[in-house]
C-alpha cells in the first residue's frame, strides 16, 4: 500500500485501499490520536474527542522486564476490552 500523505511527525500516515476495478478509494474513518511519554514507561493517549487515559505495564510484564513503575493498563489491555474481552 502506498501512503496517502505522511506528516512529520511519528505515526501520522494515512493510506489508501487499491481497488483493481474501481481504483484508489477514499477513507471513510481516519483515527488521530496523541501519545506521550509522561515518565518511564508510563505513556498518556489523548483521543481526538479529547478523552485521555494512561498506558503502561503491570503484573507477569514487570515481573518479567523488572520494571519498577505504578501499575498502569497495557496498550493491549484497551484492546481487548474494545473487543469484548
Amino acid at each position: 500500500m502506498q501512503p496517502l500523505w505522511q506528516d512529520s511527525r511519528p505515526g501520522r500516515t494515512l493510506f489508501r485501499s487499491r481497488n483493481e476495478e474501481e481504483g484508489v478509494t477514499e477513507p471513510f474513518y481516519v483515527s488521530r490520536a496523541e501519545v506521550w511519554k509522561v515518565e518511564g514507561v508510563h505513556r498518556r493517549a489523548r483521543l481526538e474527542t479529547g478523552t485521555e487515559f494512561d498506558m503502561g505495564v503491570h503484573g507477569p510484564i514487570k515481573e518479567h522486564y523488572r520494571i519498577e513503575a505504578q501499575d498502569q493498563p497495557l496498550p493491549v489491555d484497551y484492546m481487548v476490552a474494545l473487543t469484548g474481552g
